[in-house]
């Protein structure tokens, strides 16, 4: 058996741009710092991205961290026609987590309560159009 630890609360990752990499939770609070130099701090972004087959340095869910994400549910704060939002996981060769959920009506909620939980974290790919997204997520540690 497995036991886990909740190594934080529920957190909130906020993406808006559309991008063909993904996206990664960094784990930050907004307002925390970035770098040093130039000051740089989270913003509403709170993400690190780069080619789908990296996981960056700046993302919460390092390979072989012993981290596990527990998706709680997809918010769509501002919707845009044709937009789309996919989770993969964020292992060495992505898989795809969910299907690709319309992001074009603000207020839609996809909901997975009580969450499931993705071994090794997850990034999420936005296509095509611009819209805000949260995603509701906890973070497992063994």
């Amino acid at each position: 058996m497995t036991s886990f630890r909740d190594s934080a609360a529920t957190r909130v990752m906020y993406v808006v741009a559309s991008n063909a990499n993904p996206f990664w939770p960094t784990g930050a609070a907004l307002g925390d710092v970035k770098n040093a130099s130039p000051l740089g701090r989270f913003d509403a972004d709170d993400t690190s991205t780069a080619a789908s087959s990296t996981v960056p340095a700046g993302s919460v869910f390092q390979l072989g961290s012993n981290r596990k994400a527990v998706i709680h549910r997809i918010f769509v704060a501002s919707g845009t026609a044709t937009s789309t939002i996919q989770l993969v996981s964020a292992q060495d060769t992505a898989e795809v987590l969910t299907p690709a959920y319309s992001a074009a009506t603000t207020g839609t909620v996809y909901d997975f309560s009580p969450g499931f939980i993705v071994q090794g974290g997850f990034a999420v790919i936005m296509g095509t159009a611009n819209s805000t997204v949260h995603i509701v997520y906890s973070i497992l540690e063994n």
